[in-house]
Protein backbone atom coordinates (compact mmCIF):
# COMPACT_ATOMS: atom_id res chain seq x y z
CA UNK A 1 0.00 0.00 0.00
CA UNK A 2 2.27 3.35 -1.39
CA UNK A 3 1.03 6.06 0.94
CA UNK A 4 -2.40 6.66 1.32
CA UNK A 5 -2.68 9.04 -1.96
CA UNK A 6 -5.87 9.34 0.15
CA UNK A 7 -8.29 6.99 -1.39
CA UNK A 8 -11.41 5.52 -0.21
CA UNK A 9 -13.33 3.49 -2.81
CA UNK A 10 -17.06 3.34 -3.29
CA UNK A 11 -18.75 0.17 -4.60
CA UNK A 12 -22.24 -0.19 -4.42
CA UNK A 13 -23.79 -3.36 -2.09
CA UNK A 14 -22.96 -6.10 -3.81
CA UNK A 15 -19.69 -7.78 -4.26
CA UNK A 16 -17.84 -6.80 -7.30
CA UNK A 17 -15.34 -4.87 -6.01
CA UNK A 18 -13.29 -2.38 -8.45
CA UNK A 19 -9.91 -1.14 -8.60
CA UNK A 20 -9.32 1.88 -7.37
CA UNK A 21 -7.02 5.10 -7.66
CA UNK A 22 -5.01 7.43 -6.14
CA UNK A 23 -7.87 9.82 -4.74
CA UNK A 24 -9.28 10.28 -1.51
CA UNK A 25 -12.83 10.22 -0.50
CA UNK A 26 -15.29 9.71 -3.28
CA UNK A 27 -18.90 9.34 -1.69
CA UNK A 28 -21.20 8.21 -4.49
CA UNK A 29 -24.85 8.74 -2.34
CA UNK A 30 -27.32 6.08 -3.46
CA UNK A 31 -31.09 6.64 -3.97
CA UNK A 32 -32.69 6.61 -0.43
CA UNK A 33 -32.09 5.83 2.04
CA UNK A 34 -28.45 7.70 1.51
CA UNK A 35 -26.06 4.74 2.02
CA UNK A 36 -22.96 2.95 0.79
CA UNK A 37 -20.36 1.38 1.64
CA UNK A 38 -17.42 2.92 1.47
CA UNK A 39 -13.88 0.89 1.13
CA UNK A 40 -10.41 2.32 2.58
CA UNK A 41 -8.51 0.67 -0.53
CA UNK A 42 -5.19 1.58 -1.67
CA UNK A 43 -4.24 -1.41 -4.84
CA UNK A 44 -2.66 -3.54 -4.11
CA UNK A 45 -4.36 -3.98 -0.44
CA UNK A 46 -3.78 -6.33 2.28
CA UNK A 47 -6.58 -4.71 4.70
CA UNK A 48 -9.14 -2.67 3.56
CA UNK A 49 -11.81 -0.57 6.27
CA UNK A 50 -15.20 -1.33 5.16
CA UNK A 51 -16.74 2.19 6.06
CA UNK A 52 -20.78 3.12 5.92
CA UNK A 53 -20.82 6.53 4.16
CA UNK A 54 -23.27 7.63 6.85
CA UNK A 55 -21.42 6.64 9.89
CA UNK A 56 -18.11 7.82 8.89
CA UNK A 57 -20.06 11.07 9.21
CA UNK A 58 -21.34 10.46 12.12
CA UNK A 59 -18.33 9.20 13.65
CA UNK A 60 -16.32 12.06 12.53
CA UNK A 61 -19.24 14.45 14.58
CA UNK A 62 -18.11 12.20 17.33
CA UNK A 63 -14.33 12.66 17.42
CA UNK A 64 -15.07 16.98 16.92
CA UNK A 65 -17.05 17.23 19.54
CA UNK A 66 -17.26 13.93 22.04
CA UNK A 67 -13.37 13.92 21.92
CA UNK A 68 -12.55 17.42 21.05
CA UNK A 69 -10.21 16.79 18.35
CA UNK A 70 -8.59 19.55 16.29
CA UNK A 71 -8.31 19.71 12.96
CA UNK A 72 -5.16 18.05 12.46
CA UNK A 73 -6.61 15.11 14.71
CA UNK A 74 -9.53 14.75 12.08
CA UNK A 75 -7.66 14.98 9.28
CA UNK A 76 -5.43 11.59 10.50
CA UNK A 77 -8.21 9.62 11.27
CA UNK A 78 -8.83 8.07 7.51
CA UNK A 79 -5.04 7.34 7.82
CA UNK A 80 -4.82 5.53 11.22
CA UNK A 81 -7.49 3.40 10.02
CA UNK A 82 -5.40 2.88 7.09
CA UNK A 83 -2.03 2.19 8.14
CA UNK A 84 -2.74 1.28 12.10
CA UNK A 85 -5.69 -1.21 10.94
CA UNK A 86 -7.94 0.12 13.50
CA UNK A 87 -11.95 0.81 13.03
CA UNK A 88 -13.90 3.32 15.07
CA UNK A 89 -13.96 0.82 18.32
CA UNK A 90 -10.65 0.97 18.35
CA UNK A 91 -10.05 4.60 18.10
CA UNK A 92 -12.82 5.60 20.34
CA UNK A 93 -10.99 3.58 23.37
CA UNK A 94 -7.61 5.43 22.32
CA UNK A 95 -8.70 8.58 22.21
CA UNK A 96 -10.42 7.93 25.49
CA UNK A 97 -6.68 7.16 26.91
CA UNK A 98 -5.36 10.34 25.05
CA UNK A 99 -7.39 12.56 26.55
CA UNK A 100 -7.32 10.95 30.09
CA UNK A 101 -3.96 10.27 30.04
CA UNK A 102 -2.94 14.00 29.27
CA UNK A 103 -0.52 12.59 25.74
CA UNK A 104 -0.61 13.15 22.14
CA UNK A 105 -2.82 10.56 19.91
CA UNK A 106 0.08 9.99 18.00
CA UNK A 107 1.68 8.50 20.78
CA UNK A 108 -0.67 6.66 22.17
CA UNK A 109 -1.34 5.00 18.87
CA UNK A 110 1.99 3.95 18.69
CA UNK A 111 2.21 2.97 22.23
CA UNK A 112 -0.50 0.53 21.29
CA UNK A 113 0.14 -0.79 18.02
CA UNK A 114 4.45 -0.88 18.76
CA UNK A 115 4.33 -1.13 22.67
CA UNK A 116 1.46 -3.20 23.97
CA UNK A 117 0.84 -5.48 21.01
CA UNK A 118 -2.72 -4.05 20.53
CA UNK A 119 -3.63 -5.20 24.25
CA UNK A 120 -6.02 -2.15 25.53
CA UNK A 121 -5.76 -3.29 29.04
CA UNK A 122 -1.78 -2.94 28.82
CA UNK A 123 -2.21 0.22 27.11
CA UNK A 124 -3.86 1.71 30.15
CA UNK A 125 -1.19 0.27 32.68
CA UNK A 126 1.15 1.94 30.52
CA UNK A 127 0.04 5.08 30.73
CA UNK A 128 -1.62 4.97 34.25
CA UNK A 129 -5.02 6.08 33.52
CA UNK A 130 -7.66 4.35 35.76
CA UNK A 131 -9.76 2.09 34.82
CA UNK A 132 -12.77 3.89 36.41
CA UNK A 133 -12.77 6.07 34.18
CA UNK A 134 -14.88 3.91 31.46
CA UNK A 135 -17.63 3.33 33.44
CA UNK A 136 -21.07 5.54 34.49
CA UNK A 137 -23.42 4.92 37.59
CA UNK A 138 -26.05 2.46 37.28
CA UNK A 139 -29.28 2.03 39.09
CA UNK A 140 -28.11 -0.65 42.11
CA UNK A 141 -31.12 -2.76 41.52
CA UNK A 142 -30.08 -2.94 37.87
CA UNK A 143 -27.54 -5.90 37.12
CA UNK A 144 -25.89 -5.57 33.00
CA UNK A 145 -25.60 -9.19 31.54
CA UNK A 146 -23.74 -10.22 28.66
CA UNK A 147 -20.30 -8.38 28.21
CA UNK A 148 -21.09 -5.48 30.76
CA UNK A 149 -21.67 -8.84 33.13
CA UNK A 150 -17.80 -9.17 34.71
CA UNK A 151 -16.45 -5.23 34.47
CA UNK A 152 -19.41 -4.02 36.64
CA UNK A 153 -19.69 -6.79 39.18
CA UNK A 154 -15.48 -6.13 39.82
CA UNK A 155 -16.38 -2.22 39.42
CA UNK A 156 -19.16 -2.33 42.45
CA UNK A 157 -16.83 -4.93 44.30
CA UNK A 158 -13.86 -2.30 44.31
CA UNK A 159 -12.16 -4.88 42.30
CA UNK A 160 -10.95 -2.74 39.43
CA UNK A 161 -7.33 -2.24 40.85
CA UNK A 162 -6.26 -6.05 40.10
CA UNK A 163 -8.59 -6.32 37.16
CA UNK A 164 -7.71 -7.28 33.56
CA UNK A 165 -10.18 -6.88 31.29
CA UNK A 166 -10.41 -7.96 27.54
CA UNK A 167 -10.34 -5.49 24.62
CA UNK A 168 -13.94 -6.63 24.05
CA UNK A 169 -15.43 -5.65 27.54
CA UNK A 170 -12.95 -2.20 26.93
CA UNK A 171 -14.97 -1.13 23.64
CA UNK A 172 -18.28 -1.99 24.70
CA UNK A 173 -17.67 0.28 28.29
CA UNK A 174 -16.47 2.73 25.77
CA UNK A 175 -19.67 2.69 23.93
CA UNK A 176 -21.83 3.03 27.18
CA UNK A 177 -19.76 6.13 27.81
CA UNK A 178 -20.52 7.82 25.02
CA UNK A 179 -24.18 7.10 24.81
CA UNK A 180 -24.95 8.08 28.73
CA UNK A 181 -22.87 11.25 28.49
CA UNK A 182 -22.58 12.33 25.14
CA UNK A 183 -25.76 11.43 23.93
CA UNK A 184 -27.58 11.09 26.98
CA UNK A 185 -29.36 8.12 26.57
CA UNK A 186 -30.68 5.63 29.53
CA UNK A 187 -27.47 3.28 30.03
CA UNK A 188 -30.09 0.68 30.56
CA UNK A 189 -31.49 1.11 26.67
CA UNK A 190 -27.89 1.76 25.00
CA UNK A 191 -26.75 -1.68 27.31
CA UNK A 192 -29.35 -3.45 25.84
CA UNK A 193 -28.52 -2.12 22.22
CA UNK A 194 -25.08 -3.00 22.78
CA UNK A 195 -25.80 -6.61 23.70
CA UNK A 196 -27.22 -6.72 20.16
CA UNK A 197 -23.43 -5.84 18.59
CA UNK A 198 -20.81 -6.87 21.07
CA UNK A 199 -18.29 -6.94 18.08
CA UNK A 200 -19.16 -3.59 16.61
CA UNK A 201 -20.76 -1.34 19.96
CA UNK A 202 -19.56 1.38 18.37
CA UNK A 203 -22.39 0.93 15.53
CA UNK A 204 -25.29 1.29 18.24
CA UNK A 205 -23.64 5.67 18.92
CA UNK A 206 -23.81 5.59 15.03
CA UNK A 207 -26.68 4.60 14.47
CA UNK A 208 -28.79 6.54 17.24
CA UNK A 209 -27.13 10.02 15.21
CA UNK A 210 -30.33 12.09 16.24
CA UNK A 211 -29.02 12.13 19.65
CA UNK A 212 -25.55 13.28 18.77
CA UNK A 213 -24.44 16.22 21.65
CA UNK A 214 -28.13 16.04 23.53
CA UNK A 215 -26.15 15.73 27.12
CA UNK A 216 -23.66 18.50 25.80
CA UNK A 217 -20.41 16.90 27.58
CA UNK A 218 -16.94 15.95 26.10
CA UNK A 219 -15.05 12.77 27.37
CA UNK A 220 -13.61 14.99 30.10
CA UNK A 221 -17.15 16.06 31.27
CA UNK A 222 -16.60 19.97 30.59
CA UNK A 223 -19.18 21.80 28.04
CA UNK A 224 -18.52 20.73 24.23
CA UNK A 225 -16.96 23.78 22.98
CA UNK A 226 -17.46 23.15 19.07
CA UNK A 227 -20.67 22.16 16.48
CA UNK A 228 -19.83 19.83 14.31
CA UNK A 229 -21.44 20.13 10.93
CA UNK A 230 -24.03 17.39 10.18
CA UNK A 231 -24.13 16.40 6.75
CA UNK A 232 -26.42 13.99 6.95
CA UNK A 233 -29.16 16.77 7.72
CA UNK A 234 -28.11 19.08 5.09
CA UNK A 235 -29.35 19.15 1.02
CA UNK A 236 -27.39 16.80 -0.46
CA UNK A 237 -25.15 19.76 -2.42
CA UNK A 238 -24.16 20.90 0.93
CA UNK A 239 -23.61 17.90 2.47
CA UNK A 240 -21.65 17.54 -0.59
CA UNK A 241 -19.43 19.98 0.33
CA UNK A 242 -18.60 19.05 3.91
CA UNK A 243 -17.26 16.02 2.68
CA UNK A 244 -14.92 17.46 0.35
CA UNK A 245 -13.89 20.17 2.54
CA UNK A 246 -12.64 17.21 4.97
CA UNK A 247 -11.41 15.71 2.16
CA UNK A 248 -9.13 18.10 1.07
CA UNK A 249 -7.63 18.93 4.66
CA UNK A 250 -6.90 15.13 4.91
CA UNK A 251 -5.32 15.35 1.62
CA UNK A 252 -3.36 18.55 2.44
CA UNK A 253 -1.81 16.70 5.55
CA UNK A 254 -0.59 13.38 4.24
CA UNK A 255 2.88 14.34 4.12
CA UNK A 256 2.98 15.40 7.44
CA UNK A 257 1.50 12.11 8.48
CA UNK A 258 3.83 10.49 6.97
CA UNK A 259 6.51 12.02 8.74
CA UNK A 260 4.75 11.36 12.34
CA UNK A 261 4.64 7.88 11.30
CA UNK A 262 7.48 7.20 9.01
CA UNK A 263 8.23 3.33 10.66
CA UNK A 264 4.56 2.43 9.78
CA UNK A 265 4.53 4.18 6.20
CA UNK A 266 7.44 2.21 5.36
CA UNK A 267 6.44 -0.73 6.49
CA UNK A 268 3.71 -0.97 4.21
CA UNK A 269 5.19 0.41 1.72
CA UNK A 270 8.16 -2.32 1.77
CA UNK A 271 4.93 -5.15 2.27
CA UNK A 272 3.90 -3.93 -1.32
CA UNK A 273 7.01 -4.37 -2.95
CA UNK A 274 6.74 -8.12 -3.15
CA UNK A 275 2.56 -8.46 -4.97
CA UNK A 276 0.72 -11.35 -3.35
CA UNK A 277 2.58 -11.28 -0.10
CA UNK A 278 0.48 -10.81 2.94
CA UNK A 279 2.52 -7.45 5.32
CA UNK A 280 5.20 -8.77 7.54
CA UNK A 281 2.78 -7.27 10.81
CA UNK A 282 0.13 -9.40 9.13
CA UNK A 283 1.90 -12.63 10.37
CA UNK A 284 4.28 -11.50 13.48
CA UNK A 285 5.14 -7.97 14.97
CA UNK A 286 8.78 -7.40 14.46
CA UNK A 287 10.53 -7.24 18.07
CA UNK A 288 13.10 -5.00 17.86
CA UNK A 289 15.02 -7.37 20.41
CA UNK A 290 15.34 -9.86 18.06
CA UNK A 291 18.48 -10.47 17.14
CA UNK A 292 17.70 -12.34 13.70
CA UNK A 293 14.72 -9.64 13.01
CA UNK A 294 17.07 -6.81 13.00
CA UNK A 295 19.50 -8.83 11.07
CA UNK A 296 17.12 -9.09 8.76
CA UNK A 297 15.69 -5.54 8.78
CA UNK A 298 18.87 -4.15 7.99
CA UNK A 299 20.41 -7.24 5.19
CA UNK A 300 17.61 -7.46 2.84
CA UNK A 301 19.48 -10.57 1.79
CA UNK A 302 19.63 -12.58 4.60
CA UNK A 303 21.83 -15.61 3.94
CA UNK A 304 18.63 -18.12 4.29
CA UNK A 305 16.77 -15.79 1.54
CA UNK A 306 20.08 -16.37 -0.51
CA UNK A 307 19.74 -20.00 -0.18
CA UNK A 308 16.58 -20.17 -1.14
CA UNK A 309 16.86 -18.58 -4.23
CA UNK A 310 19.75 -20.51 -4.94
CA UNK A 311 17.39 -23.45 -4.64
CA UNK A 312 14.84 -22.38 -6.80
CA UNK A 313 17.56 -21.39 -9.12
CA UNK A 314 18.68 -24.77 -9.57
CA UNK A 315 15.58 -26.28 -9.45
CA UNK A 316 14.26 -24.35 -12.36
CA UNK A 317 17.64 -25.47 -14.01
CA UNK A 318 16.73 -29.16 -13.58
CA UNK A 319 13.54 -28.79 -14.86
CA UNK A 320 15.18 -26.82 -18.19
CA UNK A 321 17.48 -30.00 -18.79
CA UNK A 322 14.53 -32.26 -18.65
CA UNK A 323 12.84 -30.25 -21.39
CA UNK A 324 15.90 -30.40 -23.37
CA UNK A 325 16.02 -34.19 -23.11
CA UNK A 326 12.44 -34.99 -23.78
CA UNK A 327 12.79 -32.58 -26.80
CA UNK A 328 16.04 -34.66 -28.33
CA UNK A 329 14.07 -37.79 -27.65
CA UNK A 330 11.37 -36.83 -29.64
CA UNK A 331 13.37 -35.59 -32.49
CA UNK A 332 15.06 -38.73 -32.29
CA UNK A 333 11.95 -40.81 -32.77
CA UNK A 334 11.01 -38.49 -35.60
CA UNK A 335 14.28 -38.94 -37.45
CA UNK A 336 14.14 -43.04 -36.93
CA UNK A 337 10.66 -43.04 -38.40
CA UNK A 338 12.06 -40.78 -41.40
CA UNK A 339 14.93 -43.56 -42.27
CA UNK A 340 12.35 -46.23 -41.94
CA UNK A 341 10.06 -44.77 -44.66
CA UNK A 342 12.57 -44.71 -46.59
CA UNK A 343 13.80 -47.98 -46.65
CA UNK A 344 10.21 -49.76 -46.82
CA UNK A 345 8.23 -47.00 -48.92
CA UNK A 346 5.32 -49.37 -48.94
CA UNK A 347 5.02 -49.41 -45.23
CA UNK A 348 2.00 -47.59 -44.07
CA UNK A 349 2.03 -44.14 -43.16
CA UNK A 350 1.05 -43.83 -39.33
CA UNK A 351 -2.00 -41.27 -39.54
CA UNK A 352 -1.08 -37.57 -38.12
Amino acid sequence: MRVLRSCFLVIPLFPLLAGCHHGFVTVEESPPPSRVVVVDRHPPSHFDVVVDAQEDDVSFVVYREYYDCTDEEVSFIPYYRRYYRVDDCDLFFLFHVARHSHRPIDVVIRSYYYDCGRDYDRLIVTWRVDRAIFFVDLPGSYHPSGPFDRPYRLYREHGLATARFTNTEFRVLVSLKIGVEYQGVRAEQVIDRVREVPAAPHRVILRSHESLGANGRNVQGQKISVRAARPWTMPEKDGQKVRQERKAKAVGREKQFEEQHRQRVTEIRKSEEKPGQRPKDAERERDPKNPKDVERERDPKHPKDVEREKDAERQKQIEREKQLEREKELERQKQLEREKAKKDPKAPKKPK
